[in-house]
C-alpha cells in the first residue's frame, strides 16, 4: 500500500510539473526571442552629426566626418531645412557643403531594391560652414 501511495504521489508531482509547462507559454517565449533578434526602428547613432552634404538630381548624400562613411539621406523629417540651406550656401551645384545636423542613422527602404539600408535621418539642420571640410580647413 505504501508503495502504491508513493507511486501515486510521484505521478501526481510529474503531472503537475508537466501541466505547468504550457505549450502556449513556450510559443510566446519563442516569439519574444525572435522579435528581440529582428531589426528595430531605433536609431543606430543619434545626436549632433557633422559631415559633408551633397545634393544633385534628387540624390542626397552625407559623408560623416566622424568615420568617413557615406550615407544616403532620407527625405523626411527635417530634411527640407537642410536642402534649402545647401541650395543657398553651396559653392556650385553638386559641391559638398560642411553641415551640422541633429539626426540619426536608421534603416530605411531604398528607392530601388528590397530590404533596408542605413540612411541619415535629419531631425533638424543646425549650421553650415561654406568653404570648410571635415578637417576644419
Amino acid at each position: 500500500m505504501r508503495m502504491w501511495l508513493a507511486l501515486t504521489v510521484v505521478v501526481l508531482i510529474l503531472w503537475i510539473v508537466a501541466c505547468d509547462q504550457n505549450p502556449r507559454d513556450e510559443a510566446m517565449t519563442a516569439k519574444a526571442e525572435v522579435a528581440s533578434q529582428a531589426p528595430t526602428e531605433s536609431p543606430l547613432r543619434a545626436g549632433l552629426m557633422r559631415g559633408l552634404f551633397t545634393y544633385m538630381a534628387d540624390a542626397a548624400r552625407f559623408e560623416n566626418c566622424l568615420d568617413g562613411r557615406m550615407y544616403p539621406v532620407a527625405m523626411e523629417a527635417g530634411y527640407i531645412e537642410l536642402e534649402r540651406a545647401y541650395l543657398e550656401q553651396r559653392a556650385e551645384p553638386g559641391a559638398p557643403l560642411l553641415v551640422m545636423i541633429e539626426g540619426s542613422i536608421q534603416p530605411r527602404t531604398p528607392m530601388e531594391g528590397d530590404g533596408t539600408i542605413d540612411m541619415v535621418v535629419v531631425e533638424s539642420f543646425e549650421a553650415a560652414f561654406p568653404g570648410e571640410d571635415c578637417g576644419g580647413d
